[in-house]
């Protein structure tokens, strides 16, 4: 079954994972349509319960039919006056049929008509969404492409009386799939350093982190057999080459939880990344950190891009990096150092013509360690030998727990990338096909990392 979990934002600027805080209606559609939920209008195309959910678990279902019309799908009334950050979330699919895409809608009735919140479909004021195709119907699971959706409605008036429904809109057939209805009271949790995200877990986005796109045609996904270095099995990743964007430089943010940096008067944002050009593109995809205090505006921090971001050489087919070919990047945040929480988000900026895949692993926000570069006192016992060499070169890493290894030519470019187990203590580098000339050693530690230069004379 294809399937996979996508969040949008819409209605605003911000998004929310749904948490363990206040859940006022949860409806998963596990064996029948539920009573509460009415329909509108009560004649013509009806929607059922169909076995498409996520894990075959149950879901919402309206098939068109080769017809014309809108079919609204009613929410309980809700009471959302007394939930702080009230949101509604929801899992969406959209099945083509006929050449033509049905839209659909979340709307609320304000007792004199429809009020359309959002809209996703192919069309002028609509957000673009990606959808799947059915040629040869009934429809069956192996072609739904679930995506999450989550909506802000702190904005809405009359909140103790709150009608929301879900439209259907066809003009020549197609699928409308619902699942995993949720309204429920989205409050803000301050996380404090160090704060770390490896993507191990099952669930994506990770609890309290939030995401947010131009469209629904991408969005930050999770592998659960990719991790950084190989030395784990889950990483963040986007990916531009089955993904085309809607338009040049569409935005896909994955936004982190919001920080208490008052106690880190030096802190840091590290992560591991891998990204590889496409052969037939000149330019690369843009990847940024940004930042954002409460009340505020997205500010961009750093952005990384071509040389600053390619970590494996040019390819036509889609990347899926080996163990070298990852990298690490270390952002100071020392600016933020005070008593306001803040909040901060990878984002990619696509290719005009879509790109390839760029893959995200191991967030992590710390202390910066007192010696950040150079020989600090936990890299003082490392020796690279012999020096000058005419053929293999050993690197002894003594007792130190050395996670990566980069030797580069006088002209900074990659010539060998060791990942280092930490039950190695000595590394031996064979030069086999180098040229004669100086060469840098790089070793990095958890937050450390020191430079030897070496010389190779045959």
């Amino acid at each position: 079954m294809k399937t996979k979990h996508l969040l949008l934002t819409a209605l605003t600027a911000a998004i929310f994972s749904e948490n363990s805080a206040q859940t006022i209606l949860s409806e998963d559609f596990t064996t029948t349509m539920p009573f509460a939920w009415t329909q509108t209008p009560t004649s013509g195309l009806q929607w059922k319960h169909g076995n498409y959910g996520l894990g075959k678990t149950g879901c919402a279902v309206i098939y068109g039919d080769g017809n014309f019309g809108t079919k609204y799908l009613q929410v309980p009334k809700v009471d959302i006056s007394k939930l702080d950050e009230p949101r509604l979330s929801f899992k969406v699919a959209v099945v083509q049929e006929n050449f033509v895409i049905p839209t659909v809608s979340v709307v609320r009735d304000t007792k004199s008509g429809w009020q359309t919140l959002s809209s996703w479909a192919h069309g002028v004021g609509m957000i673009p969404i990606k959808q799947t195709y059915d040629f040869a119907p009934p429809l069956t699971d192996s072609n739904v492409y679930w995506l999450r959706v989550t909506l802000d409605l702190s904005s809405l008036p009359d909140s103790t009386d709150v009608d929301l429904a879900f439209a259907a809109d066809f003009s020549n057939g197609g699928w409308v799939l619902i699942d995993s209805v949720r309204i429920y009271d989205a409050s803000q949790v301050v996380y404090s350093l160090p704060y770390t995200q490896d993507f191990e877990g099952s669930a994506f986005l990770p609890k309290d982190w939030e995401d947010n796109s131009t469209d629904l045609l991408n969005q930050w996904e999770h592998s659960d057999n990719i991790g950084a270095f190989g030395n784990s099995k889950g990483c963040a990743y986007i990916d531009n080459y089955n993904n085309m964007p809607a338009t040049q430089g569409s935005s896909y943010a994955m936004r982190t939880v919001l920080l208490d940096l008052s106690n880190t008067p030096n802190p840091v944002l590290q992560f591991d990344y891998a990204y590889a050009l496409h052969s037939l593109n000149p330019e690369s995809d843009i990847l940024s950190v940004m930042y954002l205090y409460p009340g505020g505006n997205w500010t961009e921090l750093v952005r990384y891009d071509n040389a600053d971001l390619t970590t494996a050489n040019k390819t036509q087919d889609m990347f899926i990096p080996n163990n070298a070919e990852w990298r690490t990047k270390v952002v100071d945040l020392s600016q933020f150092f005070g008593p306001a929480p803040v909040r901060f988000a990878i984002n990619c900026f696509s290719y005009s013509s879509g790109n390839n895949v760029l893959y995200i692993d191991n967030v992590s926000f710390r202390e910066k360690p007192t010696s950040s570069v150079g020989d600090g006192p936990q890299l003082k016992n490392i020796d690279v030998y012999p020096n000058p060499t005419s053929d293999k070169l050993f690197i002894d890493l003594g007792s130190e727990q050395i996670s990566n290894v980069c030797i580069y030519d006088v002209t900074g470019r990659l010539i060998k990338h060791l990942a280092v187990n930490n039950k190695q203590s000595i590394l031996q580098v064979n030069t086999d096909g180098w040229k004669n000339g100086t060469y840098i050693v790089k070793l990095e530690s958890a937050g450390y990392s020191t430079t030897k230069r070496i010389a190779l004379v045959r």
